[in-house]
C-alpha cells in the first residue's frame, strides 16, 4: 500500500476579477469621507439652514468640510475623518 499514486484529470475554470481592498479603493478616490453629520429640521421655510451657513463661513468651519448635500428635511455635511465632525458638533451644539 505503500507509495500509491491516484491519478484522475478535471477541468478548472479560472475568473479573474479585479479588485481593490477599501483602503487602497480609499486612497485612489479623491472624494472619499470618513464622516457624516446630517442636521435636521422638519419646518415649512430654510431660514435656520441660511443662518448656520453664514455661522459656519463667518468662523471659519467650512475649510474642513468635503461636500454638502442638500436633502428635502436639511444638510449633510461630509468630512475626511472624524475630529473634523467633531468640530462642527461642538459648534452646533454651543450655537
Amino acid at each position: 500500500m505503500n507509495n500509491i499514486s491516484i491519478q484522475q484529470s478535471f477541468v478548472v475554470e479560472f475568473y479573474i476579477q479585479y479588485h481593490m481592498c477599501p483602503d487602497c479603493q480609499k486612497s485612489f478616490t479623491p472624494h472619499t469621507w470618513g464622516a457624516v453629520v446630517q442636521v435636521r429640521q422638519k419646518v415649512d421655510h430654510k431660514r435656520t439652514f441660511f443662518m448656520l451657513e453664514q455661522l459656519i463661513l463667518k468662523h471659519n468651519l467650512h475649510h474642513k468640510i468635503m461636500k454638502v448635500k442638500e436633502t428635502p428635511d436639511g444638510l449633510d455635511f461630509y468630512f475626511k475623518n472624524e475630529g473634523h465632525t467633531r468640530k462642527l458638533l461642538s459648534f452646533l451644539s454651543v450655537n
